[in-house]
């Protein structure tokens, strides 16, 4: 046998940043917990926006890094969970970004449409307090 290795995978405590929040719900208490706002995408697995969102700018490692330690990011899809977007913000076109305090107040969004990465990171990192102006989410400044 091989005595050394520690126990198998199934048995590994889960870390809390680990696993994404399931529901707007546990996003909300996640957020409170941690001191920070939600940023919720609201994605299809169908729409050619969604799949040019993903592979152009959340595929992104400074992306992530922003959605890591800014906000706590939560994704509600189309085809799974829709009603953790809709009944919040109503329905919007995918894919859509809204940022949320750990209270539940939206502070900005939804807005719809494919966001370059360079103003998506800027969008995050306003995210993070979520007061003054809200960056540019569109080259040309839209």
């Amino acid at each position: 046998g091989n005595g050394s290795g520690g126990a198998p995978d199934a048995a590994k405590p889960e870390t809390v940043s680990a696993a994404p929040p399931a529901t707007m719900e546990a996003a909300l208490s996640l957020a409170k917990a941690e001191g920070k706002n939600v940023l919720v995408e609201y994605t299809s697995k169908t729409c050619p926006f969604c799949r040019q969102m993903n592979s152009q700018t959340m595929s992104r490692e400074d992306v992530q890094s922003a959605l890591g330690e800014k906000v706590v990011y939560f994704r509600a899809v189309k085809e799974k969970n829709p009603k953790e977007f809709t009944e919040r913000f109503g329905s919007n076109p995918t894919p859509a970004y809204a940022v949320v305090s750990s209270e539940g107040e939206t502070l900005h969004g939804p807005v719809s449409g494919v966001i370059p990465a360079a103003n998506f990171v800027a969008y995050v990192n306003w995210a993070e307090k979520g007061t003054g102006t809200v960056p540019a989410l569109a080259p040309g400044g839209a």
